[in-house]
This record gives C-alpha cells, structure tokens and sequence, in this order.
C-alpha cells in the first residue's frame, strides 16, 4: 500500500508560515536571472532514481535524482557531454509519495536548459527556483526557443533591450511585444555579461598601478593599514576608557570631599 501526501496540503494548512513562500515565486527579468546564474546547461534527459536524503536540519527527506547528459554548456566550467545529477525534491520511495507544489519535474528524452547552482557533496546539482529555472527547448520560426515559466515579459510601460514596450504619439502604452527567448539570444546574452567581467578586472589594475604599486602590492598595503587602523583603536573594554571614568570619579569624589569639608570648618568642626 502506498501512502501518499502533498507538501501543498502543509503549506494550505500553516497558511502564512515559512513554508507558504516556498511555492510562491516572483519572476526577475530574464538577464538579471542569467547575470546572477553560475550555471547553465543544455541538456537530455534520461532516468531518475527516488533516495532518502538528510537534509541540513537532520530530517530525512525523498529527493528526486535526474540524470542529464549535458550537450551544451551555456555558461560555468562543466565539460561538455558529461553525465551530472539533477536533483529535485519529491518522489516514490518505500510506499510513501511525496509531492511538492512547484518543483522542477522531468521526464525521459527532454531537451532542457536549466540554470543550477554550486554542486552538493555527493556531486549533484538543484535546479535554481525549482521549476522556474527549467526552460524545454522547442524549435520555432524564431530558432530553438526556451519555454518555461521562469520568462517573465516586460510589464506594460517598461521597455527592456529584450522586450519592447512601445508608446503611441497620445501617450497610451500598446501591449508588450515579447521577443521569444531563444538559444541564440541566450549566448548572446551570456558573452555580453562575461565580457564585463574582464574589462572590470583590467581598469582596476590600471587605477592600482596609477596609484603607485601592482594589484599585488596595493593589496598588501591594504591589508597593512588596515591592521594598523585595528592596532591604533581603542578596543571596547581597554584602559583608555576606564582609565578616563577613573579619573573622572576621582576628580568628582575629590570635589564632593571639599565641599562636605567646607562646610564643616564654616560650622566649627573638623573635617
């Protein structure tokens, strides 16, 4: 017999707790998912073994892995034609079924991108926002296209690079038309944010080198000054402060002393 429950029936059931905002999800624009993305892969799809997996929390949950064949990789240091891991929560395992709203699912033979992240340690990889970041590719008259519900188009009255919003003499905004995502764009895209990277890297070292000293050396410079910044502030709790509040309630004490003294020679006694 197999027993089965939904982690969507919990999050109906808990309403506004933690586990609600699982299963939402808000759409950034597509490059700035691409920019903030350290993997994406081009890939089939084959089978997929259900396991029980300790989480960080020490609980035991089925997880879903999906062996990919990547035929393509879009950006990262994955070797082309390698044979990874993609696992998702969810999934069959010992006559219990476990199912989560919004998951990344697949099936056999697929053709898919996915944006993932870093590797766990048994050396498979997750699907960033789950199904969000799962696109099938599907050949249209505009190229091989991504299709998944992480593309988000342009809201009327923006208007993107990549999504164009167009406006009539009168003001009145038309409806976005949105450009399909295809694989060329998406290289496009990719080689346009990498080559930022470099030309970032080599002014600074122009500007270090202006200013006297290797990338290297300015560096250690910094370091130094900066420990001799932490060397010269008075740390929280050292002498300079007790010191001060020391000389200052004695300096209180002593005034306090004088005048109890005073007015015990002006009433004829001895202080």
């Amino acid at each position: 017999m197999r027993t089965s429950f939904s982690i969507g029936f919990m999050v109906w059931m808990l309403g506004t707790s933690t586990l609600s905002g699982a299963t939402s999800f808000y759409v950034p624009p597509f490059p700035d998912k691409v920019r903030a993305t350290p993997l994406i892969v081009r890939g089939i799809t084959s089978g997929a073994e259900s396991r029980w997996v300790k989480d960080s929390d020490g609980v035991d949950r089925i997880y879903t892995f999906t062996s990919l064949q990547i035929t393509e990789v879009l950006k990262g240091s994955l070797a082309k034609g390698a044979l990874i891991a993609i696992r998702g929560i969810g999934g069959e395992k010992d006559g219990l079924s476990m199912t989560v709203p919004g998951a990344a699912v697949f099936g056999v033979d697929e053709d898919v991108v996915l944006m993932l992240g870093q590797p766990f340690e048994d050396g498979s990889f997750a699907v960033l926002s789950m199904m969000m970041g799962r696109f099938e590719v599907q050949a249209t008259s505009d190229g091989e296209a991504l299709v998944g519900p992480g593309i988000n188009p342009t809201p009327v009255g923006f208007y993107s690079e990549h999504d164009h919003t167009v406006a009539d003499p009168k003001g009145a905004v038309a409806p976005p038309v949105a450009t399909p995502w295809t694989l060329v764009r998406l290289r496009e895209l990719v080689a346009t944010q990498e080559s930022d990277k470099p030309l970032s890297d080599s002014n600074d070292k122009e500007e270090k080198k202006e200013n006297g000293g290797t990338t290297e050396e300015a560096g250690d410079s910094g370091k130094k000054a900066e420990t001799e910044l932490v060397q010269a502030a008075p740390r929280s709790g050292s002498r300079a402060p007790f010191t001060q509040i020391l000389f200052f309630g004695t300096l209180l004490g002593s005034a306090v002393y004088a005048v109890y003294a005073l007015r015990r020679i002006l009433r004829g006694k001895k202080p």
